[in-house]
């Protein structure tokens, strides 16, 4: 079994909730040892900081996954997306997916669900018809 693995292990099952900071001290010990990291690393701290309630951080680590050149799916934009919800970011919510279509990520009903949630505080009553299941194919 690799390090990264081994790390993405003990990121993705061993540390939520209050750990979200030993969580982000772990992943970048493996960014400085590992020349480049999988989308599947970023995957795991981005739930981290997830279930942490941490939508600043997540944020901030979707951004450096792109930056980095690897492509989100769609588990790193609903992890983004439930920080976000979490932290009542509505705008921000419907930024990240449009920025998921834009990367061709295919939502799921997590995804759409968090967005069409966002709309509706809004009022943004337009862009709900734009989000709508049917306009988008959808992975169960």
């Amino acid at each position: 079994v690799s390090t990264q693995s081994t790390w993405e292990h003990h990121l993705a099952s061993s540390f939520k909730g209050s750990q979200h900071e030993l969580a982000l001290e772990i992943f970048a010990a493996l960014k400085a040892s590992v020349p480049a990291l999988s989308t599947t690393s970023y995957r795991a701290i981005l739930n981290v900081c997830s279930r942490s309630q941490k939508w600043q951080v997540c944020l901030e680590l979707f951004n450096e996954l792109q930056t980095v050149g690897l492509v989100p799916d769609v588990e790193c934009c609903n992890a983004v997306l439930l920080a976000l919800e979490q932290g009542e970011q509505w705008s921000l919510i419907v930024e990240i997916f449009d920025a998921t279509k834009a990367l061709s990520v295919v939502p799921n009903i997590l995804t759409l669900r968090v967005t069409i949630s966002a709309c509706e505080r809004l009022r943004w009553w337009q862009k709900l018809v734009e989000v709508d299941a049917e306009t988008y194919p959808v992975r169960e």
